[in-house]
């Protein structure tokens, strides 16, 4: 397991050293992203907003939501404890759990059912979600009836989060750039990120060696 850098100057120092080393693309792509999440990787800006106010924002923006009937009320999430945090967070970060800070969380469907090499609507699953993005050349498509019933309870959007969930590559993820409504297999999470909130942000954190051990 990568253990944490105090700065980014050993980084900088062996950048040639780790991008010629075998594996050192890998590994330098992982320091980096433990860095940048540990907020090591750039100096902090003291006019920055602190992250309570955004999580203020995204409380709510929920609340609003859950008014206007669009999502449902989850459980009480627990309070993070000492123990949950791995290492120190800069001034005005904040430790957020995953269901805080997202609209919605869910997944396809847990029935499998029969696809087809064309169709209504495309079916994805595990296999095409890939570190580069969303691969639909082994795609395979579910008639509209299957497709609404899925898409009722699982609904990605442009923009949402695709995580693999189960099987041998959990941990991989893309954001989809998907535009148009698709089902989905239970392997594959949807994470739908909430206001002020960058998909491809929450991308990487959740790419990190830190989230990843973590999940």
């Amino acid at each position: 397991a990568l253990q944490p850098m105090k700065d980014g100057r050993m980084l900088l120092s062996n950048l040639n050293l780790l991008a010629t080393a075998p594996g050192g693309v890998a590994r330098l792509r992982e320091l980096i992203l433990t860095l940048a999440v540990q907020g090591k990787l750039v100096p902090q800006d003291a006019a920055d907003e602190p992250a309570s106010v955004l999580l203020e924002r995204i409380g709510a923006e929920k609340e609003r939501l859950i008014a206007e009937g669009q999502i449902k009320r989850g459980k009480p999430l627990a309070e993070i404890s000492a123990e949950e945090k791995p290492f120190k967070l800069p001034v005005r970060w904040e430790w957020a759990r995953l269901g805080t800070i997202s609209k919605k969380i869910t997944d396809g469907t847990h029935h499998s059912p029969a696809n087809f090499p064309s169709g209504d609507y495309m079916y994805l699953s595990a296999k095409n979600i890939k570190p580069w993005g969303i691969d639909l050349s082994s795609a395979t498509f579910v008639p509209r009836a299957v497709h609404e019933e899925i898409y009722a309870r699982c609904d990605p959007e442009l923009g949402d989060i695709l995580y693999i969930k189960d099987g041998a590559t959990t941990g991989i993820l893309t954001v989809n750039t998907i535009s148009e409504p698709f089902s989905l297999l239970s392997s594959v999470g949807v994470i739908k990120p909430s206001c002020g909130l960058i998909s491809a942000y929450m991308a990487l954190v959740m790419q990190s060696p830190f989230f990843y051990q973590a999940m």
